[in-house]
């Protein structure tokens, strides 16, 4: 995933330059992502308008507006078929990122992808931050 990261990092960050210090993330929202599967998130946002479709290293990044990034999971990944959301959302006055997550593979993959995640939203706040410095 570093390739992601990379480039979530840099569309988030570039999103909040202006904006007030990030917080750490919210709690995860129970794995709602507005789509009743990974293949339904994925079709509806390929046929979104004024999105952007990429492939890094097997997954499928859309750049949706708001700033919102879309990832999933390529077949070979053990959380596979899975779908992150992950938002620069503002509340009161602090940005965080909010993270959502559909994962339709087993309990122990989907925990430790939530983990992946989780550290990556703490490593883009902690980034945030210095770049507000």
């Amino acid at each position: 995933m570093p390739c992601i990261r990379i480039a979530l990092a840099a569309a988030l960050i570039a999103a909040a330059a202006g904006s007030a210090m990030a917080q750490q993330p919210q709690p995860e929202q129970p794995a709602e992502i507005g789509f009743p599967s990974v293949a339904a998130a994925l079709e509806g946002m390929r046929a979104k308008p004024g999105v952007t479709v990429l492939l890094q290293d097997g997954w499928t990044i859309i750049n949706d507006t708001g700033p919102t990034i879309w990832s999933f999971t390529p077949p070979a990944h053990p959380a596979h078929p899975s779908a992150a959301r992950r938002a620069l959302v503002s509340k009161d006055g602090q940005m965080f990122v909010e993270t959502r997550i559909k994962c339709e593979a087993s309990k122990p993959a989907c925990d430790k992808l939530r983990d992946d995640y989780a550290a990556l939203d703490r490593r883009m706040i902690e980034e945030l931050s210095r770049s507000r410095k």
